[in-house]
């Protein structure tokens, strides 16, 4: 290219190649479990391969363990230095547990129970998981080893 400049002097100026390159695709983000889990549990979240990765929590690996609630998204960045839209958004949710000792109270008062109203003898009743992180499943629990409803 050339081009003259205030003194009236003309100048050759080499040409330059400009590269664009695209933008890479928005990510999408894979959970390895639930989204919806107790205290205490995780999920792991991850996404496909690229040079480099940001989460919204500020992580930057590929994978992220997850345990608390919050609405998460990542960008990429590919070899070109190149940065992706946001991904859409995955929301955990993370429920409170009751604690173990509300299920020991539950077994203790079907086990103090009259032999005519108790579900099942001492050996059935223990073999229910005390430590199950949803009432709905302890319930559910009783009910299938004794085939009735506990009261």
């Amino acid at each position: 290219m050339r081009y003259l400049d205030v003194s009236g002097c003309t100048f050759v100026s080499p040409i330059v190649a400009v590269q664009v390159n695209p933008l890479p695709d928005m990510p999408r983000i894979a959970a390895s479990s639930a989204t919806t889990f107790c205290q205490g549990e995780s999920t792991t979240l991850s996404t496909a391969e690229q040079a480099s990765y940001r989460w919204s929590s500020g992580q930057t690996s590929r994978s992220i363990d997850v345990r608390t609630p919050g609405e998460y998204t990542v960008t990429v960045m590919d070899q070109n230095g190149c940065s992706s839209p946001a991904s859409s958004l995955i929301r955990v949710v993370v429920n409170p547990c009751h604690p173990p000792h509300y299920y020991s109270q539950s077994l203790n008062h079907l086990l103090r129970r009259p032999t005519g109203h108790a579900y099942g003898d001492r050996r059935s009743v223990l073999r229910v998981d005390k430590q199950a992180s949803n009432p709905y499943y302890h319930h559910q629990s009783i009910r299938r080893l004794f085939g009735t409803h506990p009261q």
